[in-house]
């Protein structure tokens, strides 16, 4: 797998932020990796519909369960003009019971894998209270509405019916 982007922005905030890093790690691909980003852009369309349309059956079945506070993914609709006509592969979910709740639901889970980083082919999942926004004071935590019970997951390609049996059974 590679993972590629493109980084924009004022010749001022690039010199600042951008230009130590590139010194350090480079800013051009080697050619492997150039070749597997040139050949993982022919089936992205496809597989963006498929991380989406996942993401937005959980985000409907995670809506209606009774431990769940509240799910983070828009509604069709419900995005400002011109935004992505869909929400995306990412959802994020508050359950019931804080951060001890949220961390049974990690441990119940078998096919939907915990990681520290989301955004490959697989389900995944985190908790950002502990993992990625742990090194912020609890109060900024809160203030950003980062709860103790909210998982974030990344929707991956596997089938939505083995997700749904996944996320219900650790859920219960």
């Amino acid at each position: 797998m590679v993972l590629g982007g493109v980084v924009s922005g004022s010749a001022e905030i690039l010199a600042a932020r951008i230009d130590p890093i590139r010194q350090n790690f480079g800013g051009v691909a080697d050619p492997f990796a150039a070749w597997m980003t040139s050949l993982g852009l022919r089936t992205l369309a496809v597989r963006i519909e498929r991380h989406v349309a996942t993401a937005a059956v959980l985000a409907r079945l995670l809506e209606d369960h009774p431990r769940i506070v509240r799910v983070f993914y828009p509604k069709p609709g419900e995005l400002p003009a011109g935004q992505l006509a869909a929400g995306g592969p990412m959802l994020s979910f508050e359950v019931d019971g804080g951060e001890v709740e949220a961390l049974a639901v990690i441990d119940r889970l078998s096919l939907i894998t915990l990681a520290p980083t989301l955004g490959t082919l697989d389900t995944l999942v985190q908790h950002p209270y502990t993992m990625s926004h742990s090194v912020l004071p609890e109060a900024t935590r809160l203030e950003m509405g980062i709860a103790p019970g909210i998982l974030r997951v990344s929707a991956g390609l596997e089938d939505p019916g083995d997700l749904i049996e996944d996320l219900s059974r650790a859920l219960s």
